[in-house]
This record gives structure tokens, C-alpha cells and sequence, in this order.
């Protein structure tokens, strides 16, 4: 049933390359849903979680915003990197039609308690949260529960380590209070004021089960991974199948063969896979790789006109563990742009950041000294505003000139306050960087250029990862070094995509070509 109207139906314009005039109507309503099946309020975009996939052609002029899955299909003579997969003319075929037809796999998380209820338990609690009811793809899954001596049996190194004697609750997860989890406020939390059913509490659901069907006689399909979470990270594997990972954030990148591959909040992946297996039902998986919470959740991948088969065994346990050393897992760093022009060798600026907490275990700073909270310049927007005191704070904002070069540092520190990280998937909107550096500890250099002559190996300016998430380190203090090419004035955003963390202030501003911005009236006419 219909509770209120959250915004008037939203007019989705494109103008396509012949000249003819699209129009697609978006109805956003707070409606009662119960994806995984549990039931509370969501937002429904045209009555459906997530929103309907939307086509589009490379070149389209495209105005959107919704909760749901989004495929630009490429301008015809594009070159594609699939003769690096075969040589095979019927294959390569196959493959051309599978790529401009995939099946769109839209990840996301999902708990009993919308994002705003989940942040505002774990102010009230004092203490950063991180448990998960469900995966789902493309909007359905269920609540899986097993048994404890079950999840206790996928136990590892890490989460034995961020146990400390104490075991996962019945939901997999770990409990919040905990030295190695919330830093020097471990012992900050009110632990009575824990809603029931947010770390413990499991109670399995039928819920529904995504269907992603193919024919062998396709030869190929190509399955495109978004990562639309909010707190886990994520690793998928298809039972029985490896596949070729072809296109990385929007852009191709030399064909890689895994069997699992990690999927960060934000990150999207294109998977060219070979249906050459006994016709049948195989399992797609998706499990929570944190080492926070063990977790899975299933869809499954149909042969038509396939029979019973026997049960193919998994390449990840439930837990989001490889099940054997021979599993080959994605490398993000691997993943070598192709025919992409390489960056710059040098840059007219370099901006340093600072991830870590802030004053409580739930605050998260990007730049170390202050939050970008989400009403920050709600009554003075900075694309109005580019010179006022708020715009030029280096804390909160990075300002660059159009056609330069930019650097930006990403810097995890671990200190008494954070003495572990999570790996932060930061994300830039905007135009995508160059992920020319990374090492272990402190960057101690003024400039990119002394790091390269001080650990020339830690660079890569030839074929560097091109992306527009940046995945910092769990295992250390650590640093990347991300290059970009300023060639959209405007105001944009730097932040952490773990909703809990951005929301906390986990962000900055990028206010990018600020020599080019025209004058704008303040208060908007």
C-alpha cells in the first residue's frame, strides 16, 4: 500500500544520437517491501526494488537518478579486448553479441532497519555497527541462518584475532565492543541501547530467489556486477564456471580468468563467461568478505532445457572464503587498462587525506582534522560560493585548476583511535583517476615526484589502474597515490561509499577547475 508520495514522478530525458526524444517516468514512494523477505518501509522506484534497468546508447544526454541498475551500450567500432580472451571467429562472435546484451547483477546488502533508523542506533549506542541481515541479487535473496557450531567452523585467522575470546553472534557477526573493532572507545558503548535483531537475533525467510537463465547455444554471456551495497564488501563466485574479467568501472581493461571476484561498495565489473558446462542449475554466490560477519547470499544460474545434475562444489564457503589455495581470486591492482592513454608523468598539485575515526568509534574523517557531516553547506552550497571561508578550508576541500594534474594521497593511519581499518572503498565522482602508487606506511614525501625517486617500485605510470573507487589496505598503515586530468569544472565529492561512514562525515569536496566557474547568483534566482 502506498504510505506517502516522496517525490513527484521524475522525468527521465534523453536525446539520442538521431535526434529523437525519449522519455522515461520515475515514481518514488515510501511503500512497505520485504526483499529479502522481511518486511519494512523502502523506497520503490515504479513500484519495484531495486528500480528497473534502464538501456542506454554511448552519447545519449541522460538525466537519472535512482536506486537501480543503468547499461550504456558502446558506439559501434569501439575496440574491444576480447581477441585477448580467444581467436576463435564463432566465439569472438558470441562474445561481441553477449557484451552489448548482458544480464545486469545488481549487489546490495540488505537489514530490517532502513539507513536512517541504523544510523541513528549506532549514535545512540556510541559504537560504529556493521551487521547485515541478507545479500541480494537484483533485489531478492532471504535471511540465511546456520547453526553456531557451524559459523564457528569458518572462523579464521582475522576474525579469531577480532574476537578475542568472544564468539559471533547468531547472525555472523561479530559484537560491537571490542578492543580491535572500536578502537580507544571500545568501552564508550551502551550496549542496552542495541535495537533487537540488529546484531543478533537471526530469523531465517523464505524470501525469493534471483533467476538468471541462459542457453548454451549463446555460446557466451557476460554478466555485469554492480556493487550497490552499503556496509558489506562482497565477493561473488559462479559454481562450476570462471570468468573473464573484461571491463572494470566503465572502461575495458585486458581480459583477467578468476573464479572469484571481490566487489566493493560502488565498484562495477563486466564477467564474460563460457556456457560450455552440462546444461543444469548452477549456484551464483555472493558472501561478505569483512572479516566482520559471515554471510552469504544465492541466485541462481539456469541452463534451458537443463536437467538434474549433481551439486558442482563451491569455490566460496559460506563465510566469503576461498574454499581451496587452487581458487583463483581477482587482483584489483592486475587489472591493466586497455588502450588507455597513460597520465601524465608529472602534476601541478598534490592534496593529502587522512582516513581514520574522530572522536567517537562512529565518526570517520577523510582528512583527519574535520567531518564533511551531510548539512555541512546545506545554507551556503560551495558551487555558489567558491571563495567564501568555508570553500577555501583545506580541511574539507580540495581545489584545483582546469587542464592540470592533480595528486591525492589516500592515507590510512592507524593509531589508538583506529588501531585496525576496514578497507574504505573511496570514491570520486566526476572523471575517474590514475592509480599510479601505493605502499605500506606513511607517505613521507612533499611531492609525488620525491616518492618516485625514493621507491621508484611503488609506481606506475605506464599502464596504471584507471578508477574511479580506490580500495585502501586492511593489513597496515598504508597510502595511494591516485592522478587525475581536471577537465570538468565543478563541484564534487570525494567520500568513503560505506553509507555509515559517509553519513558520519567520511568525505570531502572536490571543487574541480575553479578558474573556469561563471559567477552564480547566491540565493539562486
Amino acid at each position: 500500500m502506498l504510505l506517502f508520495r516522496l517525490l513527484v514522478p521524475a522525468l527521465l530525458t534523453l536525446l539520442a544520437a538521431e535526434g529523437s526524444h525519449v522519455q522515461i517516468s520515475l515514481n518514488l514512494t515510501w511503500e512497505v517491501a520485504a526483499p529479502d523477505g522481511n518486511s519494512r518501509e523502502v523506497i520503490l522506484t515504479n513500484g519495484g526494488f531495486p528500480g528497473p534497468q534502464l538501456l542506454f546508447d554511448e552519447d545519449d544526454d541522460v538525466e537519472d537518478g535512482q536506486y537501480g541498475a543503468i547499461f550504456i551500450r558502446r558506439k559501434l567500432g569501439t575496440p574491444t579486448p576480447f581477441k585477448l580472451i580467444t581467436n576463435d571467429s564463432e566465439d569472438l562472435s558470441r562474445i561481441d553479441v553477449a557484451a552489448a546484451t548482458p544480464r545486469l547483477v545488481l549487489l546490495s546488502d540488505w537489514t530490517n532497519f532502513s539507513s536512517s533508523s541504523y544510523y541513528d542506533a549506532q549514535v545512540k549506542i556510541n559504537l560504529d555497527l556493521f551487521c547485515v541481515d541478507s545479500v541480494l541479487f537484483n533485489g531478492k535473496g532471504a535471511v540465511n541462518c546456520q547453526s553456531q557450531s557451524f559459523l564457528e567452523s569458518l572462523v579464521g585467522p582475522v576474525l579469531a584475532s577480532l574476537l578475542d575470546g568472544s564468539k559471533v553472534t547468531d547472525k555472523g557477526c561479530l559484537m560491537p565492543a571490542l578492543p580491535d573493532v572500536q578502537g580507544k572507545y571500545w568501552n564508550d558503548g551502551d550496549l542496552s541501547k542495541l535495537p533487537p535483531g540488529l546484531n543478533s537475533g537471526c530469523q531465517a525467510t523464505q524470501g525469493s530467489m534471483e533467476i538468471f537463465e541462459v542457453d548454451a547455444r549463446d555460446g557466451w554471456v557476460s554478466l555485469n556486477f554492480i556493487g550497490a551495497q552499503s556496509l558489506a564488501d562482497i565477493i561473488v563466485s559462479l559454481d562450476g564456471h570462471s570468468m573473464w574479467i573484461y571491463e572494470v568501472d566503465g572502461s575495458y581493461v585486458e581480459p583477467r580468468l578468476v573464479d572469484t571476484l571481490s566487489v566493493y561498495h560502488g565498484e562495477r565489473y563486466a564477467a564474460m563467461i563460457q556456457l560450455n558446462k552440462t546444461p543444469g542449475n548452477y549456484t551464483l554466490r555472493a558472501g561478505v568478505q569483512n572479516p566482520d560477519q559471515l554471510l552469504s547470499g544465492y541466485s541462481t544460474f539456469a541452463y534451458k532445457d537443463g536437467s538434474d545434475i549433481e551439486a558442482v562444489p563451491p569455490y566460496l564457503d559460506y563465510g566469503g572464503t576461498n574454499t581451496s589455495a587452487n581458487v583463483r581470486s581477482s587482483d584489483r591492482e592486475a587489472f591493466i587498462p586497455y588502450q588507455v592513454v597513460p597520465p601524465s608523468l608529472s602534476a601541478q598539485s598534490i592534496h593529502f587525506t587522512q582516513l581514520g575515526r574522530l572522536g567517537a568509534a562512529w565518526k570517520w574523517t577523510l582528512n583527519g582534522h574535520a567531518r564533511y557531516t551531510v548539512d555541512r553547506f546545506d545554507t551556503a552550497p560551495l558551487l555558489y560560493n567558491p571563495n567564501s571561508l568555508e570553500a577555501l578550508d583545506e580541511n574539507l576541500v580540495i581545489r584545483t585548476l582546469y587542464d592540470s594534474w592533480a595528486d591525492i594521497v589516500i592515507q590510512t593511519v592507524w593509531d589508538d583511535q583506529t588501531p585496525t581499518q576496514p578497507p574504505h572503498p573511496i570514491h570520486k565522482h566526476s572523471n575517474k583517476a590514475y592509480v599510479i602508487g601505493q605502499g605500506t606506511g606513511i607517505f613521507a614525501w612533499e611531492s609525488t615526484a620525491d616518492a618516485i625517486e625514493a621507491v621508484p617500485a611503488s609506481f606506475n605510470l605506464i599502464n596504471p589502474p584507471y578508477r574511479d573507487t580506490f580500495v585502501t589496505s586492511p593489513a597496515t598503515e598504508a597510502w595511494i597515490v591516485i592522478r587525475y586530468h581536471v577537465i570538468t569544472p565543478g563541484a564534487f565529492l570525494l567520500h568513503c561509499h560505506i553509507d555509515t561512514h559517509l553519513e558520519s562525515g567520511m568525505a570531502m569536496a572536490l571543487l574541480d577547475g575553479v578558474d573556469q566557474w561563471p559567477q552564480l547568483p547566491w540565493p539562486p534566482r
